[in-house]
């Protein structure tokens, strides 16, 4: 039974390397001229795809605000 936390350790290591890229994915291009504060503010939803855990969601919004590190949160 010693077997299983170390496989289950060494299976979330991986994933949490392999999950962590400092490149895009191949195929995806960035983005040079980004400009993070023309999308701050309250979005509102007016169209989505229906999935399963949205059901049944009305007035949905995205506020996105800047991080000190130059990111975007989301809520």
């Amino acid at each position: 039974m010693r077997l299983l936390p170390l496989v289950a350790a060494a299976t979330a290591a991986f994933l949490v390397v392999a999950c962590s890229s400092p490149t895009p994915p191949r195929g995806v291009t960035v983005v040079n001229n980004f400009d993070a504060k023309r999308y701050l503010g309250t979005w509102y939803e007016i169209a989505r795809f229906d999935h399963r855990f949205e059901r049944g969601l009305e007035k949905v919004t995205a506020t996105y605000s800047l991080r000190d590190d130059g990111g975007l949160n989301v809520i």
